[in-house]
């Protein structure tokens, strides 16, 4: 956030991690959401409850432990590891802290956004 052109926007690959940048944002004095878009990789539900509540890609974590602990299955019974590969489907759950970079003339509109969880 220091470069003469700082990001608009922060992926971050846990929710755990997009939770410690809004802090980093917060006391910056800069507004996750209007200043910085912050979005986390998990679906967490306890992303709703952060301020502002975190953008996040949902995947279906139940399924994906579920597919996991199978291929340690399989790979204890003898499997080449190398052969598994499964993609999963994530969807975009649109909270408070993703939006348009601020534009210099004024405030972001973001009258238009909906919650989606």
């Amino acid at each position: 956030m220091d470069l003469t052109d700082p990001p608009t926007a922060l992926v971050c690959v846990t929710d755990m991690m997009a939770l410690g940048a809004l802090e980093a944002l917060h006391a910056r004095g800069l507004v996750p959401g209007e200043d910085v878009s912050v979005i986390g990789y998990d679906g967490l539900h306890f992303g709703k409850h952060a301020n502002p509540p975190l953008t996040t890609m949902a995947q279906p974590q139940s399924h994906a432990g579920r597919r996991l602990g199978d291929m340690l299955l399989s790979i204890i019974d003898g499997a080449d590891p190398t052969g598994f590969q499964e993609l999963q489907r994530a969807h975009l759950v649109r909270r408070k802290t993703d939006g348009p970079a601020r534009r210099k003339a004024g405030p972001t509109d973001v009258s238009s956004r909906e919650e989606t969880q």
